[in-house]
C-alpha cells in the first residue's frame, strides 16, 4: 500500500539541481567559443552557428524538464491526480521533441567541423555524405516524436480518441541508430589524423583528443536501460528525461465463456484502501483504481506480449446496478474457466513484506524441490553447510505459514469472504506477491517433507511445535482445502474423497456437519470469520461454489437491488427447504442481534464477524437429536408484517413432573458448572405457566394418581416435633429415622 512516506517522496530537486548546473556551463563554453572564433580569430562558421542554436535548444530543454517538476517529475506516478498526470505528459512531448532537435544540430556541428579543418578533397565528400546522412536520420526521429499520436494532443489528453505508435521495438531501432550515428562521427576523421606528418607521440594525442568521443557513445549505451523502467515515468525520468516510459495500459474485450475458446487468468485480491489511488489506462481512458490494483497489474504484465487477465474491479461496472448483478452470477463460471486464478498478496502491509517472506519461503521450496527426500535428509543429518539448511528449513517454513495466513497475524488477502468462491473453484491456483509466487505443488512438496518421521531429528526441540503448527496450517490451505472438502456430499466415500483430494489429512480436515446439513449452510459459517464492504456479499460470495450441491432457486439469484435482511432470510429458507432440518436454527445467538438489520428472529446474522475459533466450531445434534431420522416438515408465512417458519412437531410423551429449583443449595459445595445450570434452571422455572409448577408437588408417581392431584393438607403437629408432609412421612418409612433433637 502507498504510504505517506511514499506519497511524500521526491526526487524533483535532482532534476532541477542538473539543468542549473549544467546548463550555465553549456552557455559559457559556448560563449567562449563564440568569442574566439568571432572576435578573436574573426573566422565565425557555420558550424558556430549551429553552436548557439544547440546550446539554445538545450536550455529550453532543461527548462521544460525543470518546470516539468511542479507536474509531478520526480514524484511517483501513483500519488499524482489525473490533471497533473496530463500536464506531464504535454511537457514531456515538448521536452522530447526539443531534445531530438539539439541532438539533430549537435551531431551536425561535429561533421561541419571535420569539413572546415580537413582540407582532404577526398574526405571532404565523405563528410557531405555523412552530414546527409545524419540529418535524414534525426529528421526521421524528429517527425516521430512529433507525429507519434495522431491527433497529436491525445498524447496527453486521454478525452481525445486516437491512435499511437508507442512500443518498445520502435524505441529500441531509435536507440540504435543515435549509436551507430554517433560512432560513425566518431570514427570519421581518424584516417585523416593517422595521415598527418607528426611525431608518433603527437599523433596518438591528437587522436586521443578525438576519441574522447567514445564517451557520448557509452552515454547512449547506458540510456538504452532507461527504455524499460516500468510504469513509474515520473519518478524515474529524472534519471533519463529522454526515456519513453509507459503508464499500465489495459483492453477491455467482451468474450463468450460458453462460444469463444479464449485462454486468461482470474485475479483474486484484496481492493486495498479506497484512499490509496492510482491511475492506469483503460482503452485510452484514464481511470482510478487502488494502489493495491496498480502493483498488481505492474507485476503481471508481459514484457513482449499481452496478457489477459479477468479483474473484476475493471471487468465490472460497480456503479451499475444490472450490470454488477449480471456480472456476479458469473463469477463462478468465470473463475471455474480461467486457465489460473492468482492470489495476490500485495507487496508490503505493515508489519509484513510479502516480497521478502514470500522470498525465503522459495529457498525452502527450492531447497525440497531440488533433490530427492533421501538426498534432502542426508545433507540435513550429515553434512558441511548443515546448519545452514536448517537455518533455511526453519525460516523458510515460518515464512510460508505466515504468507498462508496461518500465524497470529492474518494478511488483509485471507480474511476476505470472496477467497471461498475464488480459490475453491480454481482449477490451478498459485499465490504471488511481487515476481514470486508459490503453487498448491510448492506447498504438496513441503508437506511431503514434514510428514516425514525423521524430519523430528532435523528440526530443533523449540521448532517442533512450529512444525505441528505448520501441518495443520498448510493442509487446511491445500485442497484449497476446506471449502473443496464442505462442497463433498455426506455420502462421498473416504475412497473418492481421497481420489478427488490427494492430500493426506483432507479427511481429518474435512468440516463435520450433521447428515442433513447443506453446503450453504457450512460455507456460510467459514464466512463468518471473513470480511466483505457489502454485507450481502456473505451470501452472494458463496453462492456458486455451493450450487454444486444446492438447487439454483430464483429466490437465491443475486440481486444487489434487494436488502440484506431479505438476503440473509431467502438464504436461510432455501438451506432449511433444500436439507429438510432446522440445524442452521442453532446458529441464531442474542448477542448478534445488534445492527441486525431488522432480521427475523430465527435468522441468523451472517454479518457478524467471528473469530475463526468460533467460526470454524461446528454444531451437530445428530446424536442428541430426538427426531430420529424423521425430516422437518417446515412452511412460511406473514404474520403483522413478519415471515414466521411454521414446523410440525412429533408428539413423544406427557410431561408429568418437575423437579424442585435447588433454591437451598449449598453454593460452596457446588462447581462453577452446576452453580450456572441450577441458576438458569431457577430462571426458567419462574418463567414457567402455574400448571408446570403444580406438577412440581406431585412426588408419589408410583401411587397411580392423576397428574393434577393436589396433595393432602399438611398434618400439623404441636410445638417442639417435627414438622413433615404426607410425602416425607411415606418417604421416612422406606429410611432409618435419625433420633429427635431434644
Amino acid at each position: 500500500m502507498a504510504s505517506s512516506d511514499y506519497a511524500s517522496e521526491s526526487r524533483g530537486a535532482v532534476a532541477i539541481a542538473v539543468m542549473a548546473t549544467l546548463s550555465p556551463i553549456s552557455l559559457i563554453v559556448v560563449s567562449l567559443r563564440v568569442y574566439a572564433r568571432a572576435i578573436m580569430l574573426r573566422n565565425f562558421g557555420v558550424d558556430d552557428a549551429c553552436a548557439i542554436l544547440a546550446c539554445l535548444l538545450t536550455i529550453a530543454d532543461a527548462s521544460i524538464i525543470a518546470t516539468n517538476v511542479r507536474n509531478g517529475l520526480g514524484s511517483h506516478i501513483s500519488t499524482l491526480s489525473g490533471e497533473q498526470i496530463s500536464n506531464f505528459l504535454r511537457m514531456f512531448y515538448f521536452s522530447t521533441v526539443v531534445y531530438n532537435l539539439a541532438l539533430a544540430v549537435i551531431k551536425t556541428i561535429f561533421l561541419l567541423q571535420y569539413y572546415r579543418a580537413i582540407p582532404v578533397r577526398q574526405y571532404k565528400k565523405t563528410y557531405i555524405a555523412s552530414v546527409v546522412l545524419v540529418t535524414c536520420w534525426s529528421l526521421s526521429q524528429i517527425f516521430l516524436n512529433v507525429f507519434m499520436c495522431m491527433p497529436i494532443a491525445s498524447f496527453w489528453d486521454v478525452t481525445i480518441k486516437g491512435s499511437c505508435i508507442l512500443n518498445k521495438s520502435s524505441f529500441y531501432v531509435g536507440a540504435a541508430g543515435n549509436i551507430l550515428t554517433d560512432i560513425l562521427i566518431m570514427v570519421l576523421p581518424i584516417p585523416v589524423l593517422r595521415s598527418l606528418k607528426l611525431g608518433r607521440r603527437q599523433k596518438w594525442i591528437l587522436m586521443s583528443v578525438f576519441c574522447l568521443g567514445i564517451f557520448t557513445c557509452l552515454i547512449s549505451l547506458v540510456r538504452i536501460k532507461f527504455l524499460n523502467i516500468g510504469t513509474d515515468i515520473t519518478w524515474h525520468n529524472v534519471e533519463s528525461a529522454s526515456c519513453y516510459g509507459t503508464m499500465v495500459s489495459c483492453e477491455l474485450e467482451t468474450l463468450n465463456l460458453l462460444e469463444d475458446k479464449i485462454d486468461y487468468e482470474a485475479l483474486s485480491y484484496a481492493w486495498g484502501s479506497s484512499e490509496d489511488k492510482a491511475t492506469i489506462r483503460i482503452n485510452r481512458t484514464l481511470i482510478q483504481v487502488t494502489q493495491n490494483l496498480k502493483e498488481a497489474l505492474t507485476y503481471l504484465r508481459h514484457e513482449s506480449k499481452p496478457r489477459s487477465l479477468w479483474i473484476d474491479a475493471i471487468c465490472i461496472n460497480q456503479s451499475d446496478v444490472d450490470e454488477r448483478n449480471s456480472q456476479v452470477r458469473l463469477m463462478g463460471s468465470i473463475y471455474s474457466s480461467a486457465s489460473c486464478v492468482i492470489s495476490w498478496l500485495g507487496l508490503k502491509d505493515d508489519p509484513i513484506d510479502y516480497v521478502q517472506q514470500i522470498k525465503k519461503a522459495r529457498s525452502l521450496i527450492e531447497l525440497v524441490r531440488s533433490c530427492s527426500t533421501e538426498e534432502l535428509f542426508s545433507h540435513l543429518l550429515d553434512s558441511p553447510s548443515k546448519e545452514y539448511l536448517e537455518e533455511v528449513f526453519e525460516d523458510g517454513l515460518y515464512s510460508l505459514q505466515l504468507v498462508i495466513g496461518e500465524r497470529k497475524y492474518r494478511p488483509p488477502y485471507w480474511r476476505r469472504a470472496w477467497i471461498i468462491q475464488e480459490v475453491s473453484l480454481a482449477r490451478v491456483w498459485k499465490l504471488q506477491s511481487g515476481a514470486l509466487c508459490i503453487s498448491e505443488g510448492d506447498i504438496e512438496a513441503v508437506m511431503e517433507i514434514l510428514q516425514d518421521p525423521r524430519i523430528k531429528s532435523v528440526m530443533k526441540k523449540k521448532y517442533q511445535a512450529r512444525r505441528l503448527r505448520a501441518m495443520i496450517g498448510l493442509n487446511s490451505f491445500l485442497s484449497v482445502s476446506v471449502y473443496r472438502s464442505i462442497l463433498c456430499s455426506p455420502e462421498t466415500s473416504p475412497l473418492e474423497l481421497a481420489i478427488s483430494s490427494p492430500n493426506w489429512a483432507t479427511l481429518a480436515l474435512r468440516t463435520p456437519r450433521s447428515r442433513d446439513s447443506s453446503p450453504l449452510l457450512s460455507l456460510l459459517r467459514h464466512s463468518w470469520s471473513r470480511l466483505c464492504t457489502d454485507p450481502r456479499d456473505k451470501v452472494f460470495s458463496i453462492l456458486a461454489a455451493s450450487d454444486k450441491k444446492d438447487s439454483r432457486s430464483e429466490r437465491l439469484k443475486i440481486d444487489y437491488t434487494r436488502s440484506t435482511s431479505r438476503v440473509y432470510t431467502d438464504a436461510v429458507k432455501e438451506i432449511i427447504e433444500t436439507s429438510s432440518s432446522l440445524e442452521v436454527l442453532s446458529y441464531v445467538s442474542a448477542a448478534d442481534r445488534t445492527g441486525s438489520w431488522d432480521l427475523p428472529s430465527w435468522v441468523p446474522n451472517w454479518g457478524m464477524y467471528k473469530t475463526p475459533i468460533i467460526a470454524d466450531r461446528p454444531i451437530s445434534y445428530d446424536q442428541q437429536r430426538a427426531m430420529g431420522t424423521s425430516v422437518a416438515r417446515v412452511s412460511f408465512q406473514q404474520s403483522c408484517g413478519k415471515e414466521i417458519p411454521l414446523a410440525s412437531g412429533i408428539c413423544f410423551g406427557t410431561v408429568v413432573a418437575l423437579r424442585d429449583p435447588l433454591i437451598n443449595a449449598d453454593a460452596e459445595r457446588m462447581g462453577d458448572e452446576a452453580q450456572t445450570a441450577n441458576f438458569e434452571y431457577l430462571s426458567l422455572y419462574h418463567q414457567l405457566p402455574p400448571v408446570f409448577k403444580e406438577l412440581s408437588t406431585v412426588r408419589n408417581l408410583n401411587t397411580g394418581q392423576a397428574a393434577n392431584q393436589q396433595p393432602e393438607p399438611e398434618e400439623e403437629i404441636t410445638q417442639g416435633e417435627e414438622t413433615t408432609t404426607q410425602d416425607e412421612e411415606d418417604t421416612s418409612k422406606r429410611r432409618p429415622k435419625k433420633p429427635k433433637d431434644k
